[in-house]
């Protein structure tokens, strides 16, 4: 297939989130400032011709992961080991791009990190939606009260194609999300995959207690190499269960499933399984009602020769 250039980071790249802080309306995740430039630079792997010949920059050499640790944004390897029984927790999204080999003998797990969810309500409101996603699913939304909403789930999808979270209504359990399926082959799509799920919605206040809040997306976790072993390792990016309570509140819906997708000239061990998309706040014990589940996640394994 013919090559196809990369939208800039900048057009692509919208408002910051604060990871630490709950989000008050939907916002797409935006590229870390240090990234902008090197994800510009995926222009190099634009389509079969290039994308097995591995990053022609090697930023940080050779690297073993041999303890437990975060691990988030662009990262340019020659060769990348990640150990067994190491667990690499995944920051909002990691895309790894690598002159040789990357294995991955231990785990990366992206489950819960990525586009946040709805925050939890005090009063008798309608609950929150949760952040947008790209590339996973979409978020489940909040189950409502007697009175008011539960918050929407945020969008799953790819930029342009985006796809809506589950709806909210009154006395209403939360509508679920919905899974993404395989794309198009070819690197353009990375771009547009780093995001993860949508986050789910926050259930409806009553007045009495707080709501559910919703679950967060799976992270986004993109790896670029002519070699890519996954023997005995995993990659997860799981979105997380909305927040369940009891009474006259409605509980939080579910993170859509992120993103996993890997481009290679040669591929060994098991294919990740689709990532999963986050469970539903159960029902209340009173008025309120349920969360909706969300939609799964992408993986997808684009071999070139």
């Amino acid at each position: 297939m013919p090559e196809t250039s990369f939208p800039s980071a900048q057009q692509i790249a919208t408002t910051e989130i604060d990871t630490d802080s709950p989000i008050t309306e939907p916002l797409l995740t935006k590229f870390r400032d240090r990234d902008v430039t090197l994800i510009d630079q995926m222009a190099k792997h634009g389509g079969p011709s290039s994308v097995g010949a591995g990053s022609d920059i090697s930023y940080e050499g050779d690297v073993v992961i041999a303890a437990n640790q975060s691990l988030g944004g662009m990262h340019n390897y020659n060769n990348l080991m990640i150990n067994s029984g190491v667990v690499v927790t995944v920051d909002r999204y990691v895309i790894i791009m690598a002159k040789g080999t990357v294995t991955i003998a231990g785990t990366m797990d992206g489950t819960g990190q990525g586009p946040l969810g709805g925050a939890a309500v005090s009063t008798g409101v309608t609950g929150l939606p949760g952040q947008d996603g790209a590339g996973g699913g979409s978020g489940g939304a909040g189950g409502g009260s007697s009175a008011y909403a539960g918050g929407a789930g945020g969008k799953g999808g790819v930029f342009g194609d985006l796809v809506a979270g589950g709806a909210g209504a009154v006395d209403t359990i939360g509508g679920a999300g919905t899974a993404i399926s395989l794309r198009t082959k070819g690197a353009a799509l990375l771009a547009r995959l780093l995001f993860g799920g949508g986050g789910g919605g926050s259930g409806a206040g009553s007045g009495t207690n707080a709501s559910g809040a919703g679950g967060k997306g799976g992270a986004g976790i993109i790896i670029i190499a002519p070699i890519i072993i996954l023997t005995g390792g995993s990659l997860v990016a799981n979105g997380a269960a909305g927040e369940s309570v009891g009474g006259s509140e409605g509980s939080g819906g579910g993170g859509g499933g992120g993103v996993i997708y890997l481009a290679t000239k040669s591929f060994t061990g098991t294919t990740p399984g689709q990532p999963a998309g986050g469970a539903a706040g159960t029902e209340p014990s009173g008025a309120g009602r349920a969360g909706g589940a969300a939609g799964a996640g992408l993986v997808q394994i684009d071999i070139y020769s």
